[in-house]
């Protein structure tokens, strides 16, 4: 498997691997498997997320996409969908849509990650 360090950047590692490891008891397969739904379900997370504009469907969105990243070792990702929940009420607006382009910035380097690490073609 290869290196997934990322000492040319202060930004943290894209996947945990020592996490999805534990929970997939290290079997490969499986990473790649659950890997490829995350990925598949991740466009389904963002188009809800681009498209919302209460505060339930907001915080429901963030709350899946949060759950679900971290479940597969995508913590950073995990880390802004969390973020992105506690931007309920009517002043977050802008707020928001900046935390969407963040996490639209996650997922295109969790994928891009995955696919050198697992060679997926995502």
């Amino acid at each position: 498997m290869v290196d997934a360090s990322n000492s040319d950047s202060d930004q943290p590692v894209a996947i945990d691997l020592e996490f999805l490891a534990a929970n997939t008891m290290a079997d490969e397969d499986l990473q790649r498997e659950v890997l490829q739904l995350f990925f598949e379900q991740s466009v389904l997370f963002l188009e809800k997320l681009s498209r919302v504009d209460d505060d339930c469907s907001w915080y429901q969105a963030a709350h899946a996409l949060k759950g679900s990243a971290r479940s597969v070792g995508l913590l950073p990702l995990g880390k802004l969908a969390e973020q992105a929940e506690l931007l309920v009420g009517p002043t977050n607006g802008l707020k928001r849509r900046a935390q969407y382009h963040e996490i639209v910035e996650e997922v295109a380097r969790g994928r891009a990650a995955v696919r050198e690490i697992f060679k997926l073609d995502l």
